[in-house]
């Protein structure tokens, strides 16, 4: 059977290969064993790089501070989550433990644990979703104009991310093409005139979705 390469086609799947790569940055949970100094550390490269806070989770170890309990809180922390920090259960491609060797007697069951755990685990198979322009946070109609078509549309968001230029969420993985498809629609880019890419500011977005094209 031909494959359909329609004008509406070939917009779609451009869409989809550009938010495919922006979802493929890993979401990683970074455990340490101290409470200010390590989580500081990372947050601050977090903010250096400019890394968004979908993506990286820093916490501290709320069993002890002996590389073990690093190790399981860790474990922990992925397989329930924990509602009140906002982190939702099984939801990181990486996990990291942060701890000093120095003199702790559970140094190596900690590594052996590590050993053990390393590819046992399963994720929930989610999935980012971005929406780029400048000027995105002084236009709040265009985040709320995605958000709503996400829910019209019966797609749950997991995490939501903010920054000048950009809107992140987190969804289920199997609704990813359901997502496209109906932020495509919402803000006019399923016409069948020829797809030309441009980078549009929050109130060219905004004016669009307003106008329904």
């Amino acid at each position: 059977m031909a494959r359909d390469n329609s004008p509406k086609e070939r917009q779609l799947e451009h869409l989809m290969r550009k938010l495919n790569n922006r979802a493929s940055y890993d979401r990683i949970l970074i455990v340490s064993e101290g409470s200010k100094t390590e989580p500081n550390y990372f947050s601050e490269i977090r903010a250096t790089y400019r890394l968004r806070t979908a993506n990286i989770v820093v916490q501290h170890s709320e069993l002890g501070t002996e590389p073990i309990q690093v190790v399981k809180y860790a474990k922990e922390l992925f397989e329930s989550g924990d509602r009140h920090k906002n982190i939702q259960r099984r939801a990181f491609e990486q996990i990291y433990a942060v701890f000093d060797r120095d003199d702790h007697s559970t140094y190596f069951d900690a590594l052996n644990l590590v050993t053990l755990l390393d590819g046992r685990l399963r994720n929930d198979n989610k999935q980012n979703v971005s929406l780029v322009g400048t000027g995105m946070k002084s236009n709040p109609g265009v985040a709320a104009k995605m958000f709503k078509t996400l829910a019209d549309n019966g797609i749950n968001i997991s995490m939501i991310s903010t920054s000048t230029i950009r809107t992140s969420v987190v969804i289920e993985g199997e609704r990813l093409q359901d997502a496209l498809r109906c932020l495509h629609t919402a803000f006019g880019l399923d016409s069948d005139e020829v797809f030309q890419e441009t980078q549009l500011s929050g109130k060219e977005l905004a004016a669009k979705a307003a106008k329904g094209r």
